[in-house]
């Protein structure tokens, strides 16, 4: 088997590549910068979205695509921030849905990339795939995303999945990175009310699953977090049990988060607990089903 990732760059991306090179797939991928497609001994295309530009070669022989591109959230929202984060997610879909309009390949499916931030944000929701949808700037974002996605489906008859992410944890990146610092420090402590749900998942775990949908045929939306999601407070307290650190101080309030990080600071106090029923159904096992499984394989 043969697959293209955008975004493999990324840190989804080097989980995913890693476990498709593990299960004997070949990878190669679709890339904005020279410098690293000089660095990956003819394992990389380039690519220009904006342009609908993709390097001649970069489709042949491939089975699926997996498409991880998208400017982070994770900076401060400026207006032309916010056309960044929404651009770089429909352009990379137009471009590749050009690509496939106009060249021979094999590509059987797209398996892209979504977030939970579909959802609006509740304390006491329980998430399926069927909604509700939020109407705020990120749900807004995703869902436009996911409607690119499923135009390829409807306008080229290829098969096309959107994983709508959870909190992605490895300590080579997102979540884990930003409060590992202070976790170790023994500065923890919970997020405003600390009742917000966070739906996680073992960043190893997410690569499967994308594999998983591909293998098992599953088109349209799934939701790509674990079956035990937890309380900020809750997992908190997980994380300095994990490292060996105090767990006392008072949480930080919200009115706090948004003054330092401005209208970003939302993502921090974000409230969606997802259900993993669909992920189940398919078949798929989680190696990592609790938290303090997690973190304890992250931080053994």
């Amino acid at each position: 088997m043969k697959a293209l990732i955008t975004g493999g760059s990324g840190l989804v991306g080097g989980y995913l590549t890693d476990y498709l090179i593990s299960q004997k797939w070949e990878v190669v991928h679709l890339t904005t910068s020279k410098v690293y497609k000089e660095k990956s001994s003819n394992n990389a295309f380039l690519w220009n979205p904006s342009k609908m530009y993709i390097e001649k070669g970069a489709l042949e022989g491939v089975d699926v695509i997996f498409n991880l591109a998208g400017a982070t959230v994770s900076k401060r929202w400026t207006a032309i921030y916010r056309q960044t984060i929404l651009d770089s997610r429909l352009e990379t879909l137009d471009c590749l849905k050009e690509a496939l309009r106009l060249e021979k390949h094999s590509i059987q499916a797209v398996i892209s990339a979504s977030a939970v931030g579909i959802y609006p944000s509740s304390l006491t929701e329980l998430y399926s795939e069927k909604g509700p949808f939020a109407n705020d700037f990120l749900g807004s974002v995703t869902q436009k995303w996911e409607k690119a996605l499923e135009e390829i489906h409807s306008g080229l008859n290829i098969r096309t999945a959107a994983l709508r992410i959870g909190i992605v944890l490895s300590p080579k990146g997102g979540v884990l990175s930003e409060v590992d610092p202070l976790f170790r420090m023994g500065f923890g402590s919970a997020l405003g009310s600390g009742k917000q749900w966070m739906s996680w998942i073992h960043a190893e775990d997410l690569a499967r699953l994308f594999v998983h949908v591909y293998n098992h045929n599953h088109q349209g939306p799934i939701n790509a977090a674990g079956p035990k999601p937890e309380t900020n407070k809750t997992f908190s307290s997980h994380l300095a049990k994990a490292l060996k650190r105090p767990f006392w101080l008072p949480a930080v309030p919200g009115f706090a988060i948004k003054a330092l990080m401005g209208e970003m600071g939302t993502l921090a106090l974000m409230s969606q607990k997802v259900d993993s029923k669909t992920a189940e159904y398919l078949g798929f096992e989680y190696k990592f089903k609790t938290l303090p499984s997690a973190l304890s394989d992250l931080y053994s």
